[in-house]
């Protein structure tokens, strides 16, 4: 199949664009009987939605809660259920700190791709706890919003952090939406271990690929970005990245790698950060709860955290992705 180069190029996974910074976990009290927690967003397919997981912060008082799909205006939620039943009760115990929970709804949801809707969890009796939210920069979409018994208010800085489930069991993506369970960062350097750390990834269709992006705080020694084939060892493409390139801050990076490479469709390769000092690399990367919650990030569960040290074999987590995207030149025609 012949491969046609793209104007401009694509970025993939798309979402490494929405992060300005070190990403964090948020959260949003409901303290009262009253309070609510919203979220609007369009529907990522056409079908039924059946479950909501979304995920709590610190729980002071459990209670039960009320998780519905509702109609919104202005992406707020309106306080009125999309069908019958569209909404599930959820206990949470004092115990259920940082815990996900996928709520099953009473009748499924039919949706339409595009459709606007939201995600309300609402408080009842004396339950004192926070939902989890990801701490964004102060513009992000779709918006958090906070109901305080009498009004819906935008929470800034906050991007929701939920996914969907439909009647096929599928996850399905909603863009700015971020359900990962935490943030963290990898020191890697020549002496670490693992000192080599990266992402194993692969896609349906044959692909070029000429360079990527990452987030980086400032780092502190040099590295090489490399990308290997699907042996995990013959090298493709490569580029030396210098320290001085980035003095200070998180950054976000973009690099062409040395040369080209037509990729095959369906087989994994991998893409990695080797340090070439004994000077820290910091590598940010996101972890979900189970792995079928990478299916709500673009390139689903096939764009993965891979690591290993003295280039050795390969260790790879299905759960975990580092915030890295590849700069795709050329697709089939």
């Amino acid at each position: 199949m012949p491969l046609i180069t793209i104007p401009g190029g694509v970025w993939f996974p798309g979402r490494i664009s929405a992060f300005a910074g070190p990403i964090s976990s948020g959260a949003v009290a409901m303290t009262a009987s009253t309070h609510r927690v919203g979220f609007g967003f369009q529907a990522p397919k056409s079908g039924t939605i059946t479950k909501v997981r979304w995920i709590t912060g610190t729980v002071t008082t459990g209670t039960t809660v009320d998780v519905r799909l509702e109609t919104a205006t202005g992406w707020r939620p309106t306080g009125t259920l999309i069908g019958t039943d569209t909404n599930g009760a959820q206990v949470i115990s004092s115990s259920n700190d940082f815990a996900w929970f996928d709520t099953t709804l009473t009748s499924g949801a039919t949706v339409t791709e595009g459709q606007v809707m939201a995600i309300s969890i609402n408080n009842s009796g004396s339950g004192n706890l926070e939902v989890g939210v990801v701490d964004r920069s102060t513009y992000v979409v779709p918006s958090v919003f906070s109901f305080n018994g009498t009004s819906w208010t935008r929470v800034a800085g906050f991007a929701p952090s939920f996914a969907l489930e439909y009647s096929d069991t599928s996850i399905e993506t909603v863009t700015g939406v971020y359900p990962f369970q935490v943030a963290t960062t990898t020191n890697v350097n020549t002496g670490t271990t693992p000192d080599e750390v990266g992402a194993k990834f692969k896609l349906p269709f044959p692909f070029t690929i000429t360079g990527c992006t990452f987030q980086c705080p400032a780092p502190a020694g040099n590295f090489d970005l490399k990308v290997y084939d699907s042996d995990g060892a013959t090298q493709r493409l490569t580029v030396s990245f210098d320290k001085d390139y980035v003095k200070l801050g998180y950054s976000t990076i973009s690099l062409y790698f040395t040369g080209t490479f037509d990729f095959l469709p369906n087989v994994f390769y991998r893409w990695s950060i080797l340090p070439t000092s004994a000077s820290n690399v910091t590598v940010p990367d996101i972890e979900v709860n189970t792995a079928v919650l990478m299916d709500s990030f673009d390139g689903g569960q096939d764009f993965h955290w891979t690591q290993r040290t003295d280039a050795g074999a390969w260790t790879d987590t299905v759960i975990r992705r580092p915030l890295v995207g590849l700069y795709i030149s050329r697709l089939p025609a």
